[in-house]
């Protein structure tokens, strides 16, 4: 199974805003959220994240290879320049069901990104060794899921608003796709090829939301 490691500091940024940004219920003099009814909303939003990302893959062993154990490791990275003109499709959701002073937090984030402009950073052949200087085009697809559900307990309220004591947890999934053509030929790197991956991560959450 191939791997890749990622570094995608945004996405975290952005899951981080997340949770500090979930839409209580709206605002309405005549609602009491706390009157002991089920109460709900659903919020869409819009914000607009900065993706940076170094894409680290395992090649798959070629046939030609002597050893078939022998590991080739290719890393790219993409940047922010370009993701709005690559963006294929975005949802931003949150919503929340409270009765009382217990409620139920959710949101979703899911970025569809596709054909970015990368860069090779590395590439490290069976034996280690680097891969010399080549011109290259390189396109990276990129499509992320970020989804937070906590369940909240307010801690305190008044006429100034209310604190919820937050505890869940929080998914992120990866996928992406790597295209490139080499300009020069080297014996290690077939001049065209494309490598998919993907990762999942699972984190526990804890915090509070006014």
């Amino acid at each position: 199974m191939k791997q890749t490691t990622y570094t995608l500091a945004a996405l975290a940024q952005a899951t981080a805003l997340c949770a500090g940004s979930l839409i209580a219920m709206p605002a309405a003099a005549e609602v009491d959220p706390f009157d002991g009814n089920w109460h709900f909303s659903v919020t869409p939003y819009l914000w607009l994240p900065n993706v940076n990302g170094n894409l680290d893959y395992d090649l798959p062993p070629r046939v030609s290879d002597a050893r078939q154990s022998d590991v080739r490791r290719l890393g790219t990275e993409i940047g922010p320049n370009d993701y709005l003109s690559n963006l294929q499709f975005a949802l931003m959701l949150s919503g929340e069901a409270r009765k009382g002073a217990w409620s139920v937090l959710t949101d979703i984030i899911y970025l569809d990104l596709g054909n970015q402009d990368s860069d090779i950073r590395t590439f490290r052949g069976p034996r280690g060794e680097p891969l010399p200087n080549l011109s290259h085009q390189a396109e990276t697809s990129l499509s992320a899921t970020v989804w937070t559900l906590a369940g909240g307990y307010t801690l305190s309220r008044g006429a100034w608003g209310n604190v919820d004591l937050l505890a869940g947890f929080r998914y992120l999934g990866l996928d992406t796709d790597l295209k490139w053509q080499l300009a020069g030929s080297d014996d290690r790197l077939d001049r065209t090829g494309k490598v998919s991956s993907n990762k999942d991560e699972w984190d526990g959450i804890l915090g509070v939301k006014g």
